[in-house]
């Protein structure tokens, strides 16, 4: 079972990787404490054991709609370029 990391946080989208699945949540409402702020949280398929998180503010310009893959223990972001064409950017 996915336990959201807080209170008042939804979930926005679910990755799948061999043996894991990356759980991406988000708060509801905007704050000026609370907005922008995400989480990702690694799970192990089998166990259900939590082996990883990840808080972060999320900056459109660096990470766009967010997070769009984990494969290979490498996060992949789609952002959009200071020119304005999209961009993926990669984290491990």
């Amino acid at each position: 079972m996915l336990k959201p990391p807080s209170n008042g946080v939804r979930l926005d989208g679910i990755k799948l990787s061999p043996g894991i699945i990356a759980v991406s949540y988000s708060y509801l409402t905007s704050s000026t404490v609370k907005d922008g702020l995400n989480w990702v949280i690694l799970v192990d398929s089998q166990t259900g054991e939590t082996r990883r998180s990840l808080q972060y503010v999320n900056d459109y310009h660096k990470f766009g709609a967010g997070l769009v893959c984990y494969q290979n223990n490498v996060f992949t972001f789609l952002s959009v370029a200071e020119d304005g064409h999209l961009q993926l950017v990669k984290a491990h």
